[in-house]
C-alpha cells in the first residue's frame, strides 16, 4: 500500500500507535491480505506497516532477513540483530553455507560484536 513511502495517515496512526494489533488487520486503511501456505515465502520492504495473525495450534517458523550497510551503525544493527544470531552461530547452520555465505555470516557476527550497547528492540520506541 506504499506505506513505506509516506507518513502514516491519522487512521493508520490510530491503529498502529501501540504494540497491540488491530482486532481485524484488514481495518488498516490500504491493507492487503497475503495468505501463505507451508513452504511459501513473501518478500516485502520492512518499512511498511505490517502485522500478522497466526493459529497458535499450528507449528510455524519465520525467517526475517534484511540487508543493510555498516554505515548505519547501532541503529541499523538493531533492526538486524534484535532477534538474535544464536542459531546462525551453530555449526549445523554454518556448514550449510558456501564460502560467500560464510563471509556474509562472519560480517554479520562482526557487526554484532562491534555493537557495545544493548541493541534493544525496534518496536519499543
Amino acid at each position: 500500500p506504499l506505506s513505506h513511502k509516506v507518513p502514516r495517515t491519522e487512521a493508520q496512526r490510530a491503529l498502529s500507535k501501540t504494540l497491540e494489533p488491530p482486532r481485524d488487520p484488514m481495518d488498516m486503511p490500504g491493507a492487503i491480505r497475503v495468505t501463505l501456505q507451508p513452504g511459501e515465502t513473501v518478500f516485502y520492504n520492512s518499512n511498511i506497516l505490517h502485522c500478522a495473525t497466526y493459529d497458535s495450534q499450528q507449528r510455524r517458523a519465520t525467517l526475517h532477513g534484511c540487508m543493510g550497510d555498516i554505515r548505519g551503525g547501532s541503529t541499523r544493527a538493531r533492526n538486524v540483530l534484535q532477534h538474535g544470531l544464536l542459531w546462525m552461530k551453530e555449526d549445523r547452520f554454518r556448514d550449510t553455507l558456501d564460502e560467500k555465505g560464510k563471509m556474509m555470516l562472519n560480517s554479520l557476527i562482526e557487526m554484532q560484536n562491534s555493537v557495545k550497547e544493548d541493541v534493544g528492540y525496534s518496536l519499543t520506541n
